[in-house]
């Protein structure tokens, strides 16, 4: 297996557990995220969208830490730095 290949699991593996960590009852907004979205981006290996997805859902819903501890972990497996940044501030946020 190549190394992308061993890095796209990995972060699909991190996205899939922070959707995994969202409400049973999300809330969504046609701007702001949407599972659908996510899903579709997922599907078409398109990381960073889904993980765009996944934030603006955060930001829609209450989400735990490790939610965005999942988020920090695939940003930092695609090397997103400001991704990185922001999910670093929200954990610092927390109590």
């Amino acid at each position: 297996m190549t190394n992308h290949r061993k890095s796209w699991r990995r972060i699909r593996f991190h996205l899939g557990k922070a959707r995994n960590l969202l409400p049973l009852t999300t809330r969504e907004d046609i701007e702001t995220g949407s599972l659908d979205r996510f899903e579709n981006w997922l599907g078409h290996n398109e990381l960073e969208l889904a993980l765009d997805e996944l934030e603006g859902l955060g930001e829609l819903n209450t989400c735990s830490s490790q939610f965005w501890r999942e988020l920090l972990r695939a940003a930092r497996n695609m090397g997103l730095r400001e991704h990185s940044s922001r999910y670093e501030a929200k954990l610092d946020q927390r109590p």
